[in-house]
């Protein structure tokens, strides 16, 4: 077991016309600048923080800075809490980022295949239903591997792109975050119901809200619980369509035969059903009924969170650790400080020490709540990501119908 961490001494303070000794070293720790060092604008592909189901979300020790490479621009800030769990990030993610391309390659892929059926290249229909399907999950999975042959997304996640090996440059990645946050083309929200109690994410959305008014229009929001439920409904989906189409097929094979196989052996047909029908409806539905229950939810807490929001009361890791980190004993900078001060800067005020966190509350409560309740909205996923999880399992199926008329000649 490792030791516990000596209790962080309280920094001393400087003398008067004395610079605190993170400005000795060259690192302004009054504020996030908007600018940065362009040393420090750094970022991943996309498809290194999906690698391995998604283990770049685990909050590990492990320094992985060198995945990150220096950009000029970040396509895609990735905002979130780390206390959300690994897997609902990572389901999302490939919800958002790769459904579509999916579905696309399922169509394209269905249409090879009822050509090749047309012209009698290909005998039979169950194997480019495979195909089909083959094809969707694997680009569902694997798309940003391929988009990176030819133009990577590059993505800022804080644990890859702030060094954790070098105590001075991590400081100034953290202290750099409000340069990375207006270089970013995009800001992507893992929302779930932690993520309006943290300091860090309250002040990203802000901050790039702040940054251009006209970029409300480059925030998505994607729910972590989302992700899963519109996979889990997917599967659900693709089980109850095969189990119809075993029906049809085991129909037409029987009256292919001229036999009267269709109701003697009704007991192989009922038994096959119960194996493909019997997972979705035991284990796939209740994950899915459960899934949507929690979402709702936490879209009901959304509205009293912004409410209620004060970022004085917002939670961020450094107070929780007393300022020594609890593996290390580094003494870390207070990330309260680094956003008041900020924040003091973008709401300065004569009357009042704590006007300026006043305003930011009140900012959250009106411009930022109606902001996020206009994008949420009822808590509806969007229709593009609905129809890019549910076409292919219809589309799987398509060639089936196109054998039968081909074939039409066959029939009694």
């Amino acid at each position: 077991m490792a030791p516990r961490p000596r209790e962080a001494p309280p920094l001393p303070a400087p003398r008067p016309g004395e610079a605190p000794p993170e400005e000795k070293r060259g690192v302004s720790v009054s504020s996030l600048p908007s600018s940065i060092d362009q040393e420090l604008l750094r970022a991943v592909p996309m498809h290194l923080v999906l690698a391995g189901c998604g283990q770049q979300w685990v909050n590990r020790a492990r320094d992985e800075y060198h995945l990150s490479q220096r950009v000029n621009e970040i396509d895609t800030f990735l905002s979130h809490d780390w206390g959300t769990k690994r897997w609902l990030k990572y389901a999302t993610l490939l919800v958002y980022f790769n459904s579509v391309p999916a579905a696309l390659a399922s169509l394209l892929m269905c249409m090879l295949v009822c050509v090749l059926i047309i012209f009698r290249v290909l005998d039979g229909w169950l194997p480019g239903t495979l195909t089909i399907h083959g094809a969707y999950w694997f680009v569902f999975v694997f798309w940003q591997n391929i988009r990176s042959l030819y133009k990577k997304n590059m993505a800022f996640l804080d644990r890859l792109c702030i060094a954790q090996h070098d105590v001075d440059l991590k400081k100034q990645g953290i202290l750099s975050l409000g340069g990375v946050l207006s270089k970013s083309r995009k800001l992507v929200v893992l929302w779930s119901p932690r993520y309006f109690t943290r300091l860090w994410t309250a002040f990203e959305l802000s901050s790039f809200l702040r940054e251009n008014e006209g970029k409300g229009k480059d925030i998505n929001f994607a729910p972590a619980s989302m992700g899963p439920l519109l996979v889990y409904f997917s599967v659900f989906e693709t089980l109850l369509v095969t189990s119809f189409h075993i029906l049809v097929a085991r129909y037409v094979e029987s009256v292919l035969q001229q036999e009267n196989t269709y109701l003697s052996s009704l007991w192989h047909f009922t038994a096959t059903m119960l194996v493909i029908c019997a997972p979705a409806f035991l284990v796939i539905a209740p994950i899915v009924l459960y899934l949507g229950t929690m979402q709702m939810k936490a879209l009901l807490q959304l509205g009293k969170q912004l409410d209620d929001f004060k970022i004085r009361d917002a939670q961020c890791s450094c107070c929780q650790w007393n300022h020594c980190h609890p593996e290390t004993g580094e003494i870390l900078l207070c990330d309260r400080m680094l956003v008041f001060q900020t924040l003091k800067r973008w709401y300065p005020s004569e009357t009042s020490s704590d006007a300026h966190l006043d305003r930011f509350d009140e900012m959250v409560h009106t411009e930022l709540g109606g902001f996020v309740r206009n994008i949420l909205g009822n808590g509806a996923p969007p229709l593009w990501q609905v129809l890019a999880l549910t076409v292919h399992p219809l589309l799987g199926f398509w060639c089936l119908y196109v054998y039968l008329a081909v074939n039409e000649h066959l029939f009694p």
